[in-house]
Formats: C-alpha cells, sequence, structure tokens
C-alpha cells in the first residue's frame, strides 16, 4: 500500500503554511521602521511626512523618533533642528517637525 493519497494532504498543509508567514519589509523609509511611539509624543505624522525622503534624512527621523522613545529629550531636539534646516522640505515634513519642536519646549520647561 502506497501512501501516495496522502500527498495530497501535505502539499495543502504546506501551502497554507507557507501563505501564513509574514515578510518585514527592508525599504528603510522612516514609515516602515518599527520605531518607539515617542514617550507621549505624536510622531505618526512625522514619520508620515517623510516616508520619501532621502536616506539621511530618514536616518535624521529615525534618531529622533528613537530618542524621543527613550526619552532623550535633548538629543531629539538636535535631530529634529537638524532636520527642520534642511532646505526643501514640504509643508507637511515642515509642520511635523516644528509641532514636535514645539512639544519637546514645553515638555523642557
Amino acid at each position: 500500500m502506497k501512501p501516495t493519497y496522502l500527498l495530497p494532504v501535505v502539499l495543502a498543509v504546506s501551502l497554507i503554511a507557507g501563505c501564513q508567514t509574514t515578510h518585514s519589509s527592508k525599504s528603510g523609509s522612516a514609515a516602515s521602521s518599527v520605531l518607539p511611539s515617542g514617550a507621549g509624543f505624536d510622531t505618526a505624522q512625522l514619520v508620515t511626512a517623510f516616508k520619501n525622503a532621502d536616506t539621511e534624512t530618514t536616518r535624521l527621523v529615525q534618531e529622533a523618533v528613537t530618542s524621543l522613545g527613550k526619552k532623550d529629550w535633548s538629543g531629539a531636539l538636535t535631530h529634529l533642528q537638524k532636520i527642520q534646516e534642511i532646505p526643501g522640505l514640504t509643508a507637511a515634513q515642515a509642520d511635523s517637525v516644528k509641532s514636535l519642536i514645539s512639544g519637546l519646549n514645553t515638555k523642557s520647561k
């Protein structure tokens, strides 16, 4: 007796198991990065505004959000100020940076 009748079952189980695996994005954009919430700061607007930014700007955004998550207010402020000085920011980018800087200035008082 050959177990050929089990072959479709094994293939079906393999297919189902393969379809349920998750794939992580390696795109390097700030939006796809898993970052801390920002210790009470809403960083989603910042991340979304810079989702198509160049590599260096994306790195600064990630560092700013990470600093916020670690409650490193001075580090976050430094990164945000560097981002703010980048020429050609869109209105959404400038607003998101300005909003976080304003929140940090309020928090540090």
